[in-house]
């Protein structure tokens, strides 16, 4: 997630799904040559399951979903139709954006010209169309699942390659973490708080195949990213708004719809001033919303889960531990000065705060300080925050 008036910002690996990030950044300045090809990637499992279906997806941003931890990005250079940049008035951002915004629909159009282009083998004898979700089955008696994609009219031309382990003892991760033992198998679970843009996990009963199922925020269809056994990943849409909602998941035909609360999270940062010469001071708030509805009986501490965050990777590049699992939950929000050759904040470089129900009773946290100036020039100010809260439970309506 990014915010604030950066006219430049790169989310970096550090930051991960569960995560919220916001920006404060002045004097940053970019230029993009024009793109002959449109960096995509397949997202899948890690590994995959013998003999049962599975799904993946085609991403435009596939470094939003390098570091959790049971998914894997194929990198794929899909290059850009030349009649889309040779047309009268047509860019190469043009046809990129193009290609973007159909690979980003969660609604899978009948017609989507860039991707329309390329065929995914899958690895099961199928070849699909990369302008439609991809759903296959593993081959019980392999143990690599090669996908390859190519061109619709140039075979020969391979854009992505790889091997995917097959496993035959993948086991569903489930509801005994969640939900106790003795958890009503149709019972599903879910992390209850994210950020516009986040990836989210649902465990619970539900097949590998995406098309089968569906995910919808507030009555409106997210993509599901990929699928497996026990195990649905999806993305939250980058336009929903701070504060409660709720999630229908449709396990598939004959199952009834799983309902699950969920409160996004949205971080903001601002400054008096935003353009400082050398020994100037402004004053800077960031401000922590989204989270006032949640009732207390929510704000019990749980890891996030592990196929979808590594806590371990988290306290390495934060440096913060992690909250305990037990007792109050917590929201762990880390506020980083990268540019300290060039502003100084008033409580240091690295300011952590540990959030909890309280700090939300009269509204948004917002937490204030000051930054002075040591140079003229750009700087970057960042915010993370990210909650280890009690999951959501849904059950069948």
């Amino acid at each position: 997630m990014r915010v604030g008036f950066a006219r430049y910002c790169r989310l970096p690996a550090a930051v991960i799904a569960a995560a919220g990030l916001a920006s404060l950044a002045a004097g940053q300045k970019t230029g993009k040559p024009p793109a002959s090809s449109l960096d995509l990637g397949i997202v899948v499992f890690q590994q995959v399951p013998a003999g049962q279906e599975t799904s993946g997806s085609i991403v435009p941003d596939p470094e939003s979903y390098t570091a959790i931890p049971a998914l894997r990005v194929i990198p794929l250079e899909l290059p850009l139709p030349p009649h889309a940049k040779d047309a009268p008035g047509g860019t190469s951002d043009n046809a990129e954006q193009a290609a973007t915004a159909a690979v980003s629909s969660p609604v899978h159009p009948s017609t989507k010209a860039p991707l329309e282009r390329l065929v995914v083998d899958t690895g099961d004898g199928r070849k699909q169309s990369g302008a439609q979700p991809l759903t296959w089955v593993p081959a019980a008696n392999q143990a690599i699942n090669e996908i390859v994609a190519f061109l619709r009219d140039d075979p020969a031309r391979k854009l992505a390659m790889a091997g995917v382990p097959v496993k035959s003892d993948l086991v569903p991760a489930g509801l005994s973490h969640h939900a106790g033992v003795g958890a009503e198998p149709t019972a599903c679970s879910m992390p209850s708080v994210a950020v516009p843009g986040g990836v989210e996990v649902i465990h619970g009963d539900t097949s590998g195949n995406s098309s089968r199922m569906t995910v919808a925020l507030d009555g409106s269809p997210a993509q599901i990213v990929a699928a497996r056994p026990g195990t649905v990943f999806w993305r939250i849409p980058g336009t929903v708004q701070p504060g409660p909602h709720e999630v229908v998941f449709a396990p598939g035909p004959g199952r009834p719809p799983v309902r699950l609360p969920l409160s996004i999270l949205a971080l903001s940062m601002n400054a008096d001033r935003r353009e400082l010469v050398k020994g100037e001071r402004t004053r800077m708030t960031l401000t922590v919303s989204g989270l006032e509805a949640m009732p207390e009986s929510a704000w019990q501490s749980e890891l996030p889960p592990a196929d979808l965050m590594d806590v371990h990777r988290w306290e390495l590049e934060t440096g913060v531990h992690a909250p305990s699992p037990v007792g109050a939950g917590t929201v762990v929000v880390v506020l980083e000065n990268r540019s300290a050759q060039a502003i100084r904040m008033g409580n240091g470089k690295k300011v952590v705060l540990m959030l909890h129900h309280e700090d939300f009773a009269h509204g948004p946290y917002i937490y204030r300080d000051q930054l002075q100036s040591l140079s003229s020039g750009g700087f970057d100010i960042r915010a993370t925050a990210t909650a280890f809260l009690k999951q959501s439970i849904g059950r069948p309506q």
